[in-house]
């Protein structure tokens, strides 16, 4: 499943916190979640999903999307809530998730 975070360049705190969860996260889920990082002010080094596209300009950082769908936006998600939109998205199988 992908997730993608969008974080400032050199990160601050929250976005600190945000990618070392998305490192728990992606030790937790081996070969299960596709986790991009992109720089606030640069391209992206991947096509990023429609869903962070139509957000376009209107992003704050650092903001959060699991399978295209904000999951946070200018802050750290709780944990729980995390942890929660990643068990909905894997339920639904491999074959809905966003590559």
């Amino acid at each position: 499943m992908r997730v993608e975070a969008l974080i400032a360049s050199p990160p601050t705190e929250k976005c600190e916190i945000i990618l070392a969860m998305l490192d728990e996260l992606q030790a937790a889920h081996p070969g299960e979640l596709l986790v991009d990082v992109y720089l606030a002010g640069e391209q992206p080094g991947s096509t990023p999903t429609k869903g962070y596209q139509d957000k376009g300009k209107f992003k704050r950082v650092p903001s959060l999307f699991v399978n295209g769908v904000m999951a946070s936006q200018a802050e750290v998600p709780e944990r729980g809530e995390l942890e929660r939109l990643l068990a909905e998205e894997l339920a639904k199988g491999s074959s809905r998730w966003l590559e």
